[in-house]
């Protein structure tokens, strides 16, 4: 062995004027005492703000999440996850200590201690386990608690969320109704249409010059919900007759230009509602040009006459300027219209065609068109103020005969027909005729002003389908706008007072349309919080156990009357005969000892250098060669 004269300590480092000059208690006293003290009660309650994040995400599960507050929740969240595992990790690795220097004082294995003092991380945990060759109790709780550390940090940021929740509820949706007598300014005499005429052609003109994204979207100018053609859905329908509208932007699927105003709206909300309406469904079976060696029109010159000869001419006609329109047969001379007949389930009505002639250069094309009306119910969906018929199918309420149509009443043939071939009649300064508006968009409905710099167009060319979609979208809007033109300009899908406008005579007067009024779904998408409960019990329990933890390394720091040295290198230093260090300090705790001797050199060597086996041993530094760790042709015991 090492050779240091009589007493291996006899050359001696004093490492520091602190090192103990007479015996001491191994007891903490002190400013060490109340910092080991101060230290357990910060271990015991750091749980506590993880606690309280836990109980807010509890309390706080369902309800409305404002904006900077889940800011504010999130921060922390965030924070959370990154502070945890450190808090975890530090409580576990001081309790293991603890339990290590109570377990040394009252006697256990240096596998148990081993054990303990190397599982202070996951890895270290489960290498200790192989290295020791053992599967035990202690082994599978210290993996355990090494596991809990990350999932905890992970469940502090999963447990908790923000959701849009759907809530659901109902309320009442108006309208217009277009399923009654009297509803169209053209049903009453002509004084009564002059009086409402300038605001209708404004309204009609405005929908034929709208931007294409106007016109192929699903609603009109004024924000109303446009109602789709049901006779030329391809969609299935299911069994309750309903078919799907598919969502794609065409102008050609809708019936008008005009929707259907409705009120009652938010834009803070969805709303689904269900709509009872009409409209007017053309087949223009036919086409025929050269109107000169046509015999079948007769121009209407009274009411008198035209209900005396209801079938001779063919057609009974109304002139206007590029185009006009005729009828072959009238129902009735009078004010009424086709829900007077709604009682009569007996009668068996002509189908009715209307004549729609224009005049070209080349041909004055001729179309004869199948008219018909159809009654549907559509299924709207509005996403805030926009929006779009989902669903349609055939109306189940009792309704007239589809066959008839309002045009076969003289008093609103005479107005209709009148007033729509000069509703955008121009001004060409008395020399030649031009085509109007209502043909540019008949010949181009996305560009109708694109043909302007023509004087007629050549309607010949447009096929019979096309017609029968376009002429009907040109009939449904002047009916619409003559319907309610200040209901349906004034009162767009959404909320609010109805339009109040001012009577000829200075009197206020209620814009609101005659409406009906239908009860709607209501769903509003509110920001909640929601509490994932899964993450939430892992993240309190991971809580609990780094409480009960902390509370069983504090009771133990209390119980424990040693000094702490276990796990400190400087440990070794203890009884050694190879160090040269003072005498005494065996009460010194590992950090103590650590820092009155972090200025000793020591070295891993060979204390038995003149043997032919070596002994390595924990030792204070000698630089002599012989004595270094030597790997090859050395042995040592």
């Amino acid at each position: 062995m090492e050779k240091t004269g009589s007493d291996p300590r006899s050359r001696s480092v004093h490492a520091d004027e602190e090192w103990p000059p007479e015996p001491t208690a191994p007891w903490k006293h002190g400013a060490l005492l109340y910092l080991g003290i101060a230290l357990d009660v910060a271990c015991i309650i750091a749980a506590a703000p993880f606690l309280i994040l836990a109980g807010a995400a509890a309390r706080l599960d369902g309800q409305v999440a404002p904006n900077d507050e889940w800011q504010m929740i999130y921060a922390a969240m965030n924070v959370t996850v990154t502070i945890f595992p450190i808090a975890f990790t530090a409580i576990v690795a001081r309790a293991i200590r603890a339990v290590a220097t109570w377990k040394l004082e009252r006697g256990t294995t240096l596998g148990f201690l081993e054990q303990l003092l190397a599982s202070r991380s996951l890895v270290g945990a489960v290498q200790i386990l192989w290295s020791l060759r053992v599967i035990n109790l202690i082994g599978l709780l210290l993996v355990t608690l090494a596991v809990i550390s990350p999932l905890g940090g992970q469940a502090s940021l999963q447990m908790f969320k923000i959701r849009d929740t759907p809530e659901v509820s109902t309320t009442e949706i108006a309208y217009l109704n277009t399923l009654k007598s009297d509803v169209s300014i053209f049903e009453y005499s002509p004084g009564y249409v002059v009086e409402s005429i300038s605001a209708m052609n404004v309204m009609y003109g405005a929908s034929l010059t709208a931007p294409a994204t106007v016109k192929n979207s699903s609603m009109d100018l004024w924000g109303n919900v446009k109602i789709p053609y049901l006779s030329r859905l391809t969609t299935p329908a299911d069994e309750f007759g309903w078919q799907h509208v598919p969502p794609e932007p065409l102008l050609e699927k809708y019936s008008s230009l005009i929707g259907i105003p409705a009120r009652g709206l938010s834009a803070d909300t969805n709303t689904s509602y269900v709509l009872e309406t009409s409209y007017f469904d053309l087949d223009c079976y036919k086409m025929v040009n050269n109107t000169a060696n046509l015999r079948d029109c007769e121009a209407k010159n009274d009411t008198a006459s035209v209900a005396a000869n209801n079938t001779m001419p063919d057609y009974i006609c109304y002139t206007g300027s590029t185009f006009s329109f005729g009828i072959d047969a009238m129902l009735a001379q009078s004010y009424g219209g086709p829900w007077s007949y709604i009682n009569d389930t007996d009668s068996d009505f002509p189908q009715r065609t209307i004549r729609f002639t224009s005049v070209s250069l080349s041909a004055s094309p001729v179309f004869y068109c199948h008219i018909s009306t159809a009654y549907v119910e559509a299924a709207v969906d509005c996403t805030g103020l926009s929006c779009a018929v989902a669903r349609m199918r055939p109306s189940q309420r009792r309704h007239p005969d589809p066959r008839l149509v309002p045009f076969e009443f003289t008093y609103y043939a005479n107005n209709f027909f009148y007033e729509l071939p000069l509703a955008t009649k121009p001004s060409t300064g008395g020399s030649g005729r031009a085509s109007q508006l209502t043909e540019f968009f008949l010949n181009d409905p996305l560009l109708p002003l694109a043909n302007t710099y023509r004087l007629l167009v050549g309607l010949y060319k447009v096929p019979r389908q096309d017609m029968s979609v376009r002429l009907g979208q040109v009939i449904n809007s002047y009916y619409l706008a003559s319907v309610d033109s200040d209901g349906i300009t004034g009162m767009s899908s959404g909320s609010g007072a109805p339009t109040t406008t001012v009577d000829g005579d200075g009197s206020a007067v209620n814009g609101a349309f005659d409406n009906i009024t239908t009860t709607s779904t209501v769903s509003v998408n509110r920001v909640r919080y929601v509490c994932q409960w899964g993450w939430w019990v892992i993240f309190v329990f991971a809580c609990l156990v780094m409480f009960a933890v902390a509370c069983v390394g504090a009771l133990l720091n209390r119980l424990t009357s040693g000094p702490d040295i276990l796990g400190y290198v400087s440990t070794l230093t203890r009884d050694s005969p190879h160090l040269r260090v003072s005498k005494g300090g065996s009460a010194l705790d590992g950090p103590d000892r650590a820092r009155l001797l972090k200025e000793v050199k020591v070295q891993m060597r060979d204390v038995q250098p003149d043997q032919d086996v070596g002994y390595l041993a924990f030792a204070s530094q000698d630089g002599s060669p012989e004595r270094r760790l030597k790997v090859a042709g050395r042995i040592y015991e």
